[in-house]
């Protein structure tokens, strides 16, 4: 399927074609996360409700005999909330980087993508130039207030 993506020109990042691109797909977004992902102050980088400068605090794996799942946590750069995105149904996992532990990174970018009919993307771009991307079937992202 093809997706605008937030997109880096000359050290800028660009939104407005992963916008209105998600707007037009807004019936196709599962339900448990479509507020949170059309919700441009969770991209912007001066909102209190980005995610921009967070810092990473927990990536999780679970394997179970039926069952699989990833949590991945964040601490906002205003250290007044957290974010767990919880993925379940684990198609794929990949990372761009040499450094697995994600010491002292902080999240520059994040975004939801479209793989097939029932198959979702994240991916999260960190400020050391790593990348994780995940394929998966099921999402929840909780925000809890400090």
């Amino acid at each position: 399927m093809i997706m605008a993506k937030i997109k880096k020109k000359k050290n800028i990042w660009y939104f407005d074609d992963y916008f209105e691109f998600l707007h037009k797909k807004e019936k196709e977004i599962p339900e448990s996360i479509k507020h949170f992902v059309l919700d441009s102050k969770r991209y912007l980088f001066n909102t209190q409700e980005t995610l921009h400068d967070a810092v990473l605090t927990e990536f999780k794996f679970n394997i179970s005999k039926n069952k699989d799942k990833l949590l991945i946590s964040f601490l906002s750069p205003y250290r007044d909330r957290c974010y767990k995105f919880m993925f379940k149904n684990i198609i794929n996992i990949s990372f761009k980087t040499d450094d697995k532990t994600f010491k002292n990174n902080d999240l520059i970018i994040h975004q939801f993508l479209f793989k097939s009919k029932e198959i979702y993307t994240y991916e999260f771009v960190f400020a050391n130039g790593q990348k994780v991307t995940i394929d998966f079937k099921q999402l929840q992202i909780i925000e809890i207030m400090r």
